[in-house]
């Protein structure tokens, strides 16, 4: 998911923002419980425990030790323990195997619990008040990083929360250009979730209402650079899909498309460090499409300008792994087309 994070609209009510806090936390402790309720054995959870009054719930993701017992700090009620399979050493591979599997299992259970119970938060608001402390979580960090862990059907859960809570705006409120843009980046993200399963022209039809409104808002308003960018993301992706279809041309279309803009952006911001990742990732994507098509002397001229663009980048910081990564994908690009084109 490509979009800049950004966020222009205010959140309004602090008193919400604790209430609807649902607030979970792991560590490597071993948790203890007998009658009194659950203990466990180091000092930081006295400090994890002072969460407790700030969020509606906390909840402690950590080993039980099965036989009964106290340890020296009290969990207080306010807190509930999620328990995961005990294992006494790292040292017993295969138990600690059996742990993880079990402590995988337990989490995506919790995280699917969390997920419904912020969802049941956002229907319960009607006035939108929810946005920065949880809706626009879900549209952003939340639904980004399930995407990476391949958890497309938490990524829907959180996705279509943010759907039906922005399906409730009013006629003026959604036509607003800062609701008109996070419903793009919606649309883009659905768009991304229904093309990792397969299902193509639910994709293009996300991708393609995404970059009508990209469009609507940029002509709006062209010196805005970030909506300038939003229109080469969706080009982008409608590009992406058109070739997964077999659609060459349209793809290329695509391509150059986000292309142009993307020298625009780089051009005028050569300092912009995004923007000039932003150029070298669609001169790749043209240098993959004409490889693709046997066009192997001008996929070498794009992967080469692109390969530039990612070694300055990757020499200004070596610890981006992204970066990093680009870099590395793009030299063995290079290199393989080098040894084709001869």
């Amino acid at each position: 998911m490509e979009h800049p994070r950004t966020g222009s609209i205010a959140y309004r009510d602090r008193a919400v923002e604790r209430t609807a806090l649902r607030i979970g936390v792991y560590s490597d402790l071993v948790y203890r419980r007998d009658a009194d309720g659950f203990s466990a054995n180091r000092s930081f959870i006295r400090f994890v425990t002072a969460l407790a009054p700030q969020a509606r719930e906390l909840v402690l993701f950590g080993r039980v030790d099965p036989e009964p017992g106290r340890a020296p700090y009290a969990v207080p009620s306010a807190a509930r323990v999620a328990a995961l399979p005990y294992y006494r050493s790292a040292r017993d591979l295969p138990a600690l195997a059996r742990a993880l599997a079990g402590s995988c299992r337990t989490f995506w259970r919790e995280l699917g619990r969390l997920l419904e119970h912020a969802s049941a938060l956002l229907r319960a608001d009607p006035d939108q008040q929810l946005w920065n402390p949880l809706a626009r979580a879900l549209l952003y960090e939340i639904a980004d990083r399930l995407e990476e862990l391949g958890r497309l059907d938490l990524t829907s859960l959180s996705l279509g929360a943010v759907a039906a809570w922005m399906a409730r705006f009013s006629e003026g409120k959604s036509q607003e250009p800062d609701w008109l843009r996070e419903r793009g980046v919606w649309l883009n993200d659905h768009g991304d979730v229904l093309r990792a399963q397969g299902d193509l022209a639910g994709a293009l039809s996300a991708y393609q209402q995404a970059l009508e409104l990209s469009t609507r808002l940029a002509q709006a308003d062209p010196s805005n650079a970030s909506w300038q960018r939003d229109v080469s993301v969706s080009h982008n992706k409608v590009g992406d899909v058109l070739s997964d279809q077999g659609d060459l041309a349209g793809a290329l279309s695509a391509y150059q498309q986000a292309l142009a803009l993307s020298t625009r952006l780089a051009q005028a911001g050569p300092s912009n460090a995004s923007w000039q990742r932003d150029l070298s990732v669609a001169l790749n994507r043209l240098a993959q499409l004409h490889e693709q098509q046997g066009a192997r002397l001008e996929a070498l001229a794009f992967a080469e300008e692109s390969l530039a663009i990612a070694e300055r980048l990757a020499a200004l910081d070596s610890t981006n792994a992204t970066w990093q990564k680009d870099l590395a994908f793009t030299r063995a690009q290079v290199a393989r087309l080098r040894g084709g084109a001869g």
